[in-house]
């Protein structure tokens, strides 16, 4: 998504997650360990991007809002020092509240994505990240409040993965209304506790395109049983007229255009 049709530019504000995930890389790569950049940095990368004429900017982060006083410190700071900015970003659905997202909005945030990823609880209690439907559900809530595009994430083709989980997870989007759905399948990351778990089921990684495409079938399914439960997942969400006119409302309200 690009602001206005503009340039936009990502800065890394964030790095690192204290979450257990099993299938996610952030631990390999960024580490257990939070770490975030101070405001004032943020705040002076951003003028030195706005001399070339760049307001439109992705705030790249594990887990945006970990750290909610610094979350809203750098809200506060960019309302003083950038007023004329847009941004999105990434975080956890029970990571943020109505004052949050409400300075969030001040400063120029227009979109956030949520990484609610599991909609099981039997694929829950195997990858260490239960499923949090009120949360997701308060999350969407609020950014239809602010007037902030809220984006999920849900994932699928968990090895485990069978009918009736993928059935859970249609119901879980159904109680769910974000503005933007993406439906993603899980893939065996090396150096994650999932790769392990892939390893030991003995089932072949028939994809490289993580995420974009089932990495092999599961325990129970074909790999276009699960492409074509993500299209229902989709059809699910997007062909509902309440989750049509508030996207309508906001893609009119903030003009953006989608690249």
């Amino acid at each position: 998504v690009r602001l206005f049709g503009g340039t936009q530019a990502t800065i890394r504000v964030q790095r690192g997650c204290p979450y257990p995930c099993s299938y996610c890389l952030v631990h390999t790569v960024n580490g257990k360990k939070a770490r975030h950049r101070s405001p004032g940095s943020i705040v002076a990368e951003i003028q030195q991007l706005q001399t070339q004429g760049i307001s439109n900017f992705y705030f790249r982060a594990d887990t945006f809002s970990l750290d909610r006083e610094w979350a809203l410190s750098l809200a506060k700071l960019l309302q003083q020092e950038c007023p004329r900015i847009n941004w999105v970003t990434t975080t956890r659905a029970e990571r943020v509240d109505l004052e949050l997202l409400s300075e969030f909005r001040k400063s120029g945030c227009y979109g956030i994505s949520f990484g609610v990823d599991v909609t099981s609880t039997e694929i829950g209690r195997r990858v260490n990240k239960l499923p949090q439907l009120q949360a997701a559900q308060e999350a969407m809530e609020l950014c239809h409040q602010t007037g902030i595009i809220a984006l999920a994430y849900i994932m699928i083709g968990f090895i485990w993965d069978t009918k009736e989980t993928l059935a859970e997870a249609e119901q879980f989007v159904k109680r769910m209304y974000p503005d933007l759905l993406t439906v993603h399948f899980a893939h065996p990351y090396p150096g994650t506790q999932y790769y392990d778990d892939y390893q030991k089921s003995a089932l072949s990684v028939l994809s490289r395109e993580a995420q974009a495409m089932p990495a092999g079938n599961t325990l129970t399914l074909t790999r276009g049983e699960l492409q074509s439960a993500a299209k229902r997942l989709l059809r699910t969400h997007y062909l509902r007229r309440r989750v049509l006119a508030s996207l309508t409302r906001k893609i009119l309200r903030h003009r953006f255009l989608a690249s």
